[in-house]
């Protein structure tokens, strides 16, 4: 779904470049894609291995946005504004608090 928005919206902006199909880029196109799908199949894993804990793992999932700020940061020299800040911040202070709530209630 999110692919086909992508590629209407950039079609009907008239900003979607598609590399010739000759390119190189193509290579690196489908390396990501097969990435991305490894990826997730990891995670895949991951919910189906943690069982009595897949509370806190769904929750640990909200920061896939925040590590792909900081890669891109890292790798791609993207500035993050105040907004980007405060959405993680927000972001991260509601994990710790639902993490933190669940700890005490095993507790009890």
């Amino acid at each position: 779904t999110c692919l086909t928005l992508s590629v209407l919206a950039g079609g009907a902006l008239g900003q979607l470049v598609i590399p010739p199909l000759n390119s190189q880029a193509w290579f690196w196109i489908l390396l990501l894609a097969l990435a991305a799908y490894i990826a997730e199949i990891c995670v895949t894993i991951g919910f189906a291995r943690a069982r009595k804990n897949i509370g806190r793992l769904a929750v640990l999932k909200y920061t896939t946005p925040i590590f792909a700020s900081i890669w891109g940061m890292l790798l791609f020299g993207e500035k993050m504004g105040a907004m980007e800040l405060a959405g993680a911040s927000l972001v991260l202070a509601a994990s710790a608090v639902i993490i933190h709530q669940s700890t005490e209630m095993k507790g009890q």
